[in-house]
């Protein structure tokens, strides 16, 4: 014999008769009502209804539906610098552009910086350095995608002015 089984049978054994146990209700001198598993002076047996048991079902999600957790989750994005309107006096110098992520970027995401509407840098961290911006007045705007490409969140454009050398 297992060495466990001897165990297991004290145990069904204790729990199937702590589930029979009897309760009972006796009331005290000065009106309190005590209900006990012991039965004692004026103590009556009280006939309990059987436990009612009802399985758990999965959360739902508004409207009966089951909560998507992709869909869920609101990212936003934004470029902490440069600040809007700033002016970037030397355009020949390499200029540093600076994200901000809410939540932190996933493991798959990856950041677009986009100037004037084209693609300038690729990644997955939250800082550009992007060499010799063109002069002139320029829009930055960054877009936070998935692995596949899809736009999750996009940041406000962020005007910059751009000098070079001379100008």
């Amino acid at each position: 014999m297992n060495h466990w089984q001897p165990v297991l049978i004290l145990s069904t054994l204790l729990i199937a008769s702590l589930s029979q146990a009897e309760i009972f209700r006796s009331v005290q001198p000065d009106g309190t009502v005590v209900y006990s598993d012991q039965p004692g002076g004026n103590a009556k047996a009280v006939d309990l209804p059987p436990l009612m048991i009802t399985p758990s079902t999965e959360a739902q999600h508004r409207a009966g539906q089951p909560k998507e957790p992709d869909k869920a989750i609101k990212r936003r994005i934004s470029i902490s610098s440069p600040a809007p309107n700033s002016i970037i006096p030397n355009g020949l110098n390499p200029s540093t552009v600076v994200t901000q992520t809410s939540p932190a970027l996933g493991k798959n995401d990856r950041i677009r910086i986009l100037l004037d509407n084209r693609l300038v840098a690729y990644g997955n961290q939250n800082r550009y350095v992007l060499q010799q911006l063109p002069g002139g007045q320029h829009q930055l705007q960054a877009q936070w995608v998935d692995k596949e490409g899809k736009l999750l969140a996009q940041s406000p454009a962020v005007s910059i002015q751009v000098y070079w050398p001379g100008n």
